[in-house]
C-alpha cells in the first residue's frame, strides 16, 4: 500500500503504461482525486480502507508517497 515507499515506482509504472496506451484519447489526466480526503479516512478517521484509524505517522508517510507518485508522474 501507500505506506510503502517502494509502491511509488509501481505505481508511477502503471502511470507511464496507461499513458502510452491512451495518451492520444485523453485531453487532461488527474494523477490523484483529493488524496488528503483518501489519506485522512484510511489512517486517521478509519472509514476507509485499510481503515487504520489513529495512525498519525502512517497517515503522514502516505501523504508523502502519493505526492512523490504525483510529481514524478506529473512529467
Amino acid at each position: 500500500g501507500w505506506e510503502d515507499a517502494r509502491n511509488v515506482d509501481v505505481w508511477v509504472d502503471f502511470a507511464e503504461r496507461v499513458g502510452e496506451a491512451f495518451g492520444d484519447l485523453v485531453f487532461m489526466w488527474n494523477t490523484f482525486n483529493e488524496p488528503n480526503v483518501y489519506a485522512m479516512n484510511g489512517w486517521v478517521l478509519g472509514q476507509f480502507p485499510p481503515f487504520k484509524a489513529g495512525r498519525l505517522l502512517a497517515f503522514r508517510r502516505v501523504l508523502a508517497n502519493l505526492g512523490r507518485a504525483h510529481h514524478i508522474a506529473y512529467d
